[in-house]
C-alpha cells in the first residue's frame, strides 16, 4: 500500500491541506486534482508548478489536523486584531481590564 492511496479516492467536494490551510478539491481529471487555481499530480499530491526548490504539495486532513489548522487561523485572526487596536483610544477602565488579563495570563505561565 503506497502512502498516496489515499489521492485517487478523493472526490470533488472533499478537504485537504496544503501549507497550513484546507483547501477543497474543485476538480479531478485524468492526471491532476484541482484546488481552486493549483493543480496537483494524483500519483504524489505534489503541485505541478513546483519547483525542485520550493514544492507545495497537498496531504491527507484529519480531524487533529484540522482542528490545530484552524485554531492557529483563529489565533492569528485574534493576533492580528490586537496588534491593530488603537489602545489610546479606549478609557482607563478599558486599559485596566486589559491589563489584568495580560497579567493574570503571564502569571498562569
Amino acid at each position: 500500500m503506497s502512502r498516496y492511496d489515499w489521492l485517487a479516492e478523493l472526490k470533488i467536494g472533499d478537504e485537504v491541506i496544503e501549507n497550513n490551510r484546507i483547501i477543497k478539491v474543485t476538480a479531478i481529471h485524468k492526471r491532476h486534482i484541482i484546488c481552486g487555481l493549483s493543480k496537483y499530480r494524483k500519483t504524489d499530491g505534489k503541485d505541478i508548478t513546483s519547483s525542485g526548490y520550493y514544492s507545495r504539495w497537498i496531504t491527507k486532513i484529519d480531524d487533529k489536523a484540522k482542528a490545530i489548522i484552524i485554531e492557529n487561523y483563529k489565533r492569528n485572526r485574534l493576533l492580528r486584531n490586537i496588534n491593530r487596536a488603537i489602545f489610546s483610544d479606549l478609557d482607563t477602565d478599558s486599559l485596566s481590564k486589559i491589563v489584568t488579563i495580560l497579567e493574570s495570563s503571564k502569571d498562569a505561565q
